[in-house]
């Protein structure tokens, strides 16, 4: 099987990346040949229940980290996160796929 490449692409909008993934979807013979995984902040991606009303990004990260070194964070675990890694680079996919 023929490596994967990795791009790495710099955008300051969502919206640019979401542009970049439905020009690489349209690409069939080309899509399934990269992995292209969109970073963002906490704030845009986590999914605990208790970051639903956080509202600024300095808060969102205090509370992930709290969250964290009590243990209480049911989604940083190691099989979630390989799951996750999996499934993330299967296929290109925007920001609210992740999500």
């Amino acid at each position: 099987m023929e490596a994967r490449r990795q791009i790495i692409i710099c955008t300051r909008t969502h919206s640019q990346i979401s542009q970049i993934v439905q020009e690489l979807k349209r690409c069939h013979a080309f899509a399934d040949k990269v992995v292209l995984v969109p970073l963002v902040a906490r704030k845009s991606l986590c999914v605990h229940p208790s970051m639903a009303k956080v509202e600024t990004s300095t808060a969102v990260n205090e509370k992930c980290e709290d969250l964290n070194e009590k243990g209480l964070c049911i989604h940083n675990d190691a099989q979630v996160v390989t799951l996750l890694a999996d499934n993330i680079t299967a296929k290109p996919l925007d920001i609210e796929e992740l999500g």
